[in-house]
């Protein structure tokens, strides 16, 4: 998955596992753990993070850092057949690869609302006559990336170290 096919499919909730439901033989029903890729066990996956294994052996298949899905480049997700270079897991090899600067400034900002008000209540709440349910959640950021340098001193041509960060703030009311 290219960074704009992350970014323009319909996931709920922000996370970079959520892309897993779309492949074909995937059951997925919650993190790194809950992918069960072609019959095998959640805790068999392994997830790389810029070419790094980031799975926390010791909770049995969590993750030891997450990334905000603007900050994926690319994603790619073997189910089988992985090649020898992944010979830590029997089950999906994830890896992930986030963006870089460019010679370029380049940023945006977010903010994703969530509340109860502006969703419509469902069929059995309006039989029975009760409110929709409580449903408040708020998750803001930032992305920025652009050229490291000190003017007339330190890469002057911005093309030769770049940087990128963004950070994501995911609060439930």
């Amino acid at each position: 998955l290219t960074t704009r096919q992350v970014l323009d499919l319909a996931e709920n909730g922000r996370s970079l596992f959520d892309l897993t439901r779309v492949l074909p033989g995937v059951v997925y029903t919650g993190g790194l753990g809950g992918i069960q890729a072609n019959g095998n066990r959640g805790n068999q996956n392994n997830f790389t993070l810029d070419g790094v294994t980031n799975v926390d052996t010791g909770s049995n298949g969590g993750t030891l850092a997450t990334t905000n899905i603007d900050m994926i480049a690319e994603m790619k997700v073997i189910t089988n057949s992985q090649p020898a270079e992944f010979g830590r897991s029997s089950g999906a090899q994830i890896e992930v690869v986030t963006r870089s600067g460019t010679k370029d400034f380049h940023g945006a900002g977010y903010f994703f609302h969530r509340h109860e008000d502006l969703n419509a209540n469902s069929w059995r709440n309006n039989v029975d006559g009760r409110q929709k349910d409580y449903y408040r959640y708020n998750t803001e950021g930032f992305n920025v990336g652009g050229p490291a340098f000190i003017p007339g001193k330190f890469n002057k041509n911005r093309d030769k170290l770049f940087f990128f960060m963004g950070i994501e703030w995911q609060g439930q009311l």
